[in-house]
């Protein structure tokens, strides 16, 4: 794979590694070290000079790939998570990871494939299944993405997000009544869901149930405004 990124590293970091015997583990001990103090640019430096050095490591590939994610370097984390695949083909968390890059990059149809080749792998991979279900609800697909959601909470019995982006889906497939039942599980399961009594109250209101839709739009905003956090794998 090419263009690895960039090749500056600071002399902090190419002082402790101009020995051509450096090793391995030394640089990965390195790169740990920053990233327990929070200096992650250090060790994203230490981890391209591991794979300068020859070195191939799946964990390390993807552990890159995180930073440069949360850095907003979307294109380069995308190829590191291509190499960690190109490592490990049965990689099940860098399929899954590659999902989430190639759906903030607009590429719909790619992080389709890619959480589908993470549930090949691994069947009862819950997030797999759920993360799916957004983009099959992105792509319209909603039969599907309600399948999705279903498994995601069979597999995962307190997933809230699942139970409230099913009612989402129940809801356009105007299946009101499953989808109440839906938003009342996920507020069930976390009791400061706010997101999901905002919807609970909009679905109470197409039921013709005004005060107790009024009831929940009360309590949505008494709540912290609830945020979506999509979370990265790094364990196998």
């Amino acid at each position: 794979m090419k263009g690895f990124g960039n090749k500056s590293y600071s002399k902090k970091t190419t002082d402790q590694f101009n020995n051509k015997n450096s090793s391995k583990q030394k640089i990965l001990n390195q790169a740990n070290a920053f990233a327990l103090q929070g200096n992650v640019s250090e060790a994203a430096k230490c981890y391209k000079l591991f794979f300068q050095k020859g070195f191939s490591d799946a964990r390390v590939s993807m552990k890159l790939a995180h930073i440069l994610f949360k850095e907003g370097k979307l294109n380069e984390a995308e190829q590191y998570l291509q190499k960690a695949i190109e490592i490990k083909p049965d990689f099940a968390e860098a399929h899954y990871n590659l999902g989430i890059i190639l759906k903030d990059l607009d590429k719909l149809k790619e992080a389709e494939l890619s959480y589908r080749k993470a549930i090949k792998i691994k069947p009862d991979f819950a997030g797999a299944y759920y993360n799916l279900g957004i983009i099959l609800r992105d792509l319209d697909k909603l039969e599907e993405a309600e399948s999705l959601f279903r498994e995601a909470i069979k597999i995962k019995a307190d997933y809230a997000q699942a139970y409230y982006n099913l009612g989402i889906i129940l809801k356009d497939l105007d299946k009101l009544k499953e989808a109440e039942l839906s938003y009342r599980k996920a507020i069930e399961i976390k009791p400061d869901y706010s997101e999901a009594y905002y919807s609970l109250g909009n679905i109470l209101r197409n039921l013709g149930k005004s005060i107790e839709s009024n009831e929940c739009y009360q309590r949505s905003l008494d709540l912290k405004p609830w945020q979506i956090n999509i979370a990265w794998r790094i364990n196998n």
